[in-house]
């Protein structure tokens, strides 16, 4: 008697997990990928000394909604680096670009990096 009720017991769990992963709301969810229509970011409005820090915040539009990896780089680091949360830092006098990647959409911020006594 113990033996067919735990073949029983088993086979609903069974059904019931089958149930749970083939819904078809799960799978229609998880088909719908995250899609990047347009991506932009603002360059600071005055240039930067260096060890100046400069924050980059992204506007980033996906269809459907929702959160989509963004990444930077810096075409020159001897004058401003980037880090993964898009926080520039001055290193020494020049020109960078920074540039903002999702998806497969791409936009860039200038960094114009300036002596301290130079700056306006």
């Amino acid at each position: 008697m113990k033996l067919l009720k735990t073949i029983v017991l088993s086979a609903t769990l069974a059904v019931f997990s089958l149930t749970l992963v083939t819904s078809p709301a799960t799978l229609t969810h998880a088909a719908q990928a995250i899609k990047v229509t347009s991506i932009t970011v603002k360059s600071p409005s005055k240039p930067l000394t260096p060890t100046q820090t400069f924050q980059l915040k992204p506007t980033v539009i996906t269809s459907p909604k929702g959160n989509a990896k963004i990444t930077y780089s810096s075409t020159n680091t001897k004058v401003a680096t980037v880090n993964g949360s898009g926080l520039v830092t001055a290193v020494s006098p020049g020109k960078a670009t920074i540039y903002v990647s999702s998806g497969d959409k791409k936009t860039s911020a200038a960094i114009n990096v300036v002596t301290s006594d130079h700056k306006h």
